[in-house]
């Protein structure tokens, strides 16, 4: 009896959910993220843009004209790394929603 906590809602986040070194710890942790981040750095490369792993690894180091646009990168490739982690660790939700920018990533 009680609450149901066995269905489960990802939810994607916005910008301002956004912070230097989000998720550092999965990322050193989980090579499936540091691949997705590989690609999202390779891909910014050939725009001329920021990695956004520097945003994850040494936020510092992000110029000020290119902070807003690296945070977006940095917090889509995020997002869709551990949603993708989730669902090779077998977790599958039963609805998705997300807020602003997180509809991006969804």
């Amino acid at each position: 009896t009680g609450l149901d906590f066995s269905r489960k809602c990802f939810v994607f986040p916005g910008q301002s959910a956004a912070v230097p070194e989000m998720g550092r710890d999965d990322y050193n942790r989980y090579e499936l993220i540091q691949k997705r981040f590989a690609a999202a750095d390779l891909l910014a490369k050939k725009l001329g843009v920021t990695a956004p792993s520097l945003y994850i690894e040494s936020p510092g180091r992000v110029p000020a004209d290119e902070l807003s646009a690296v945070q977006c990168l940095a917090l889509f490739t995020m997002s869709v790394a551990l949603f993708e982690l989730l669902l090779v660790n077998n977790e599958r939700p039963k609805l998705l929603t997300a807020h602003s920018f997180g509809e991006y990533a969804m």
